[in-house]
């Protein structure tokens, strides 16, 4: 019985000494990222895109203890969106002219077509590694225009017993409205997991 409580009571301290950290990064997602229930062929709007999610894998209602795992969710911000929030934060923090400057030329340069922010939830730690997906981003004939693989991110343990991760994409190419995001999973045997389009 002592090895028990002495066992509960090492593994409740590392959680509690855990959770602040995992607290801190779960608040930099925005909670307009965080829709659970985002069926296919619905429409939401996201950092004032309008956003219809196409197709892709959904939870098992069935399950007792799903929290509506599996998530993928996106946003998408256009070069004006992210030149403001740039001007603002240099504003905030007092930035001299010159950071400034070079800040939305990189942004010019490197995020011509805007940011897309996406957001995931599995059940499963290996499900969840950022470095697993890849993006692509077709027109609205659905010809290629861009694709992107993503940089390795630890998946995060959430409060409901599932792991969340978080990244973001700069679109160096312009783009046109509508346009389609594919998220896809290496893991997966599917052609495309998860299908978006961003209508304006």
């Amino acid at each position: 019985m002592k090895k028990i409580i002495v066992i509960s009571g090492f593994f409740l301290v590392c959680l509690l000494a855990t959770f602040p950290l995992q607290l801190k990064s779960q608040e930099t997602v925005s909670d307009e990222l965080r829709v659970k229930e985002w069926i296919d062929g619905q429409t939401i709007t996201v950092f004032n895109h309008p956003t219809t999610r196409v197709f892709g894998e959904t939870y098992d209602k069935n399950s007792m203890r799903n929290y509506h795992i599996p998530v993928t969710n996106i946003g998408y911000k256009d070069l004006g969106q992210l030149k403001g929030e740039t001007r603002e934060k240099a504003k905030a923090e007092n930035w001299p002219e010159e950071k400034l400057t070079k800040e939305l030329q990189n942004l010019k340069s490197g995020a011509k077509g805007g940011r897309l922010y996406v957001y995931i939830e599995r059940e499963d730690n290996d499900r969840a590694r950022a470095n697993y997906f890849f993006v692509v981003f077709r027109d609205k004939n659905d010809d290629e225009f861009y694709r992107s693989n993503v940089d390795k991110n630890v998946p995060e343990f959430g409060d409901f017993g599932f792991w969340s991760n978080y990244f973001v994409i700069d679109i160096p190419e312009e783009v046109e409205f509508p346009f389609f995001v594919y998220v896809n999973d290496r893991h997966s045997s599917n052609l495309s997991d998860v299908k978006f389009e961003i209508l304006e």
